[in-house]
């Protein structure tokens, strides 16, 4: 009898291949059933697992633990209802699976960077601007002074019509509230991004084609959007180029829930309080009346 030999890549190819599509079909109920009150044990029971290696085996193949996923599939959700409905945060709260009016307002400030009324309210700020617009205005935030720069080289996807493209950089392996550090450029070359402080941060980039509106800004299409990602271990002076490969945006890639929100909230906030410069003027101003006076808060809205 002869020896049949197999490739030992070949070998775990398959394993990994069933584990990931057994992971696809567990996002896919994830989506379809947001308001249950989903269990480690009735997640792993989808894809005929123990909870344990469930766990493991949900954050090797996505990048992070499935209740995270879970959170962020909602507040996607809670994004596109606030955007393209009358219903009121209460209803959607309830919509996405929270229980808790007061913890869900929390859970969406943190992860989408701004509150439900506040979000809502950027399409009534920004209605009539062009894309162009917000970009440029988005591209004129000034970087703080003592920030280093993380050079990075941002290669395009082939037939991908050039568009702009949001950085930013995060400390958790999930794009969640507001950013360490993020803009955004015109198109994909050699560029950099100004973080301030050190520490081990993920690198998150997403493109959207050109002649896109304010809403589509804020609520992405992901058959129209390329992403990418890198880590970076430790932010240094003269540190080698991360590099960004843009890609189609796939099934179990995480939902984006933060970076489009931010770069346009921090503009209500300047167009609302007037930039850096302004409030440490009008604070230092404040102060000479021997008063303490709170600054303006991110959240007013």
């Amino acid at each position: 009898m002869t020896a049949v030999s197999v490739n030992p890549e070949a070998r775990t190819a398959w394993p990994q291949r069933l584990h990931a599509d057994m992971i696809e079909d567990v996002v896919g109920v994830m989506r379809e059933r947001l308001n249950e009150p989903w269990t480690l044990d009735e997640l792993s029971r989808l894809a005929h697992l123990s909870p344990y290696h469930f766990n493991r085996t949900f954050a090797r193949i996505t990048g992070v633990p499935p209740f995270k996923f879970l959170a962020a599939l909602r507040m996607a959700e809670a994004k596109r209802l606030l955007l393209t409905t009358d219903l009121s945060v209460t209803v959607i709260c309830l919509e996405v699976g929270y229980r808790s009016l007061g913890t869900f307002t929390t859970h969406f400030s943190e992860m989408v960077g701004v509150p439900p009324r506040g979000f809502r309210r950027l399409v009534e700020l920004f209605a009539g601007a062009s894309f162009e617009e917000l970009a440029t205005l988005a591209c004129g935030l000034p970087a703080e002074p003592k920030a280093l720069h993380v050079p990075l080289e941002i290669h395009g996807a082939q037939g991908w019509a050039a568009g702009p493209i949001f950085v930013g950089a995060f400390a958790s392996p999930l794009p969640r509230g507001r950013p360490a550090a993020c803009r955004l450029v015109d198109a994909p070359g050699d560029w950099s991004l100004p973080i301030s402080g050190p520490g081990a941060f993920r690198i998150f980039a997403a493109a959207l084609e050109h002649a896109v509106d304010p809403l589509e800004v804020l609520l992405p299409p992901p058959e129209n959007m390329l992403v990418a990602q890198a880590d970076v271990p430790a932010v240094k002076p003269d540190m080698s180029p991360v590099r960004l490969q843009l890609r189609s945006s796939r099934p179990l890639d995480p939902p984006i829930v933060t970076a489009f929100p931010y770069a346009l909230w921090r503009l209500v906030d300047e167009h609302e309080h007037g930039d850096a410069d302004d409030r440490r003027r009008r604070a230092s101003a404040d102060n000479t009346d021997g008063k303490r006076r709170e600054a303006p808060l991110l959240n007013v809205l």
